[in-house]
């Protein structure tokens, strides 16, 4: 259990670390490569019914995903640690 919570604890900080980087995609960027219709749907959505696209949805797809990974893996070693 020690060596999964290290494996966990690496990975977390290793990611947050790169992500601090320019060479890394962001959760927007991914969205247009893989399914644009969806995200030009998503934005009509939000734009039309609630006018929060750029306050609030537009800086969550600025986020890269390497750092999202990265807090996924610092919940799960924060998970473990309680866990004792």
């Amino acid at each position: 259990m020690k060596i999964l919570k290290l494996i966990f604890f690496i990975i977390a900080t290793s990611c947050i670390t790169l992500s601090f980087s320019n060479h890394y995609i962001s959760i927007g960027q991914a969205w247009k490569t893989y399914h644009v219709n969806s995200l030009i749907g998503f934005q009509k959505i939000f734009e039309s019914t609630f006018n929060i696209w750029f306050k609030i949805i537009l800086p969550i797809l600025e986020i890269k995903i390497i750092l999202v990974f990265g807090i996924i893996n610092l919940i799960l070693f924060l998970l473990l640690m309680k866990k004792k």
